[in-house]
């Protein structure tokens, strides 16, 4: 966008010519940046997005193995250093405890005791 260096001398119709000019190129310029900014984002998308940062079937496998080792000797770590085993290795399940040891299921009872009923 220029302008005239005698913008004094223009009368009123070259003013307003100019006035028009100048707003379609700003328009025009103002569509352009939309455009290219749009463009940018669908690249960034394609090059950044989701898709590109999955990992292979491969690789999420070995993560899988690394980080089970890493808990594995983390875990270890941490019973050396506190000089007893961790709580999960402390008590077994109930699916590895002996037949013996378990309650009949009947004994068992979910539903609370009755409450007490004050003397009057």
């Amino acid at each position: 966008m220029y302008l005239p260096a005698n913008l004094h001398a223009l009368d009123a119709d070259a003013l307003r010519q100019l006035l028009i000019a100048q707003d379609r190129e700003l328009i025009w310029r103002q569509t352009k940046i939309d455009q290219l900014t749009h463009e940018l984002s669908l690249h960034k998308r394609w090059r950044f997005g989701v898709k590109t940062e999955r990992l292979s079937a491969e690789q999420a496998q070995l993560f899988e193995e690394t980080v089970e080792a890493d808990l594995a000797a983390t875990t270890e770590e941490l019973e050396q250093l506190s000089g007893k085993p961790s709580a999960a290795r402390e008590r077994p399940s109930v699916s590895r405890c002996h037949p013996s040891f378990r309650a009949p299921r009947s004994a068992t009872s979910r539903t609370p005791p009755p409450a007490p009923v004050a003397a009057r």
